[in-house]
């Protein structure tokens, strides 16, 4: 029990990365979110690990689009 509290789950793993990609660049919430294609509000939701209700997959394409991150990738650590 204790070694599965010590993983992230997919979700903290998905918001970490975004948040690191967008401070990485140096890139504004307003400026993030319309590379993803999504509302501001959307984004601040997800970056505290919460899923809008109307969130599309789309904004994982969006990221690769983008940053030319394969979507699974953003379901791995690869930043700390």
């Amino acid at each position: 029990m204790m070694e599965q509290s010590m993983h992230r789950t997919d979700l903290e793993t998905l918001t970490h990365n975004l948040r690191w990609l967008r401070k990485r660049n140096g890139y504004s919430k307003k400026t993030m979110a319309g590379i993803l294609k999504i509302g501001v509000g959307s984004l601040s939701k997800l970056e505290h690990g919460v899923v809008p209700p109307r969130l599309s997959v789309e904004f994982v394409f969006a990221v690769h689009d983008h940053f030319g991150i394969a979507p699974s990738a953003l379901f791995s650590v690869w930043q700390e």
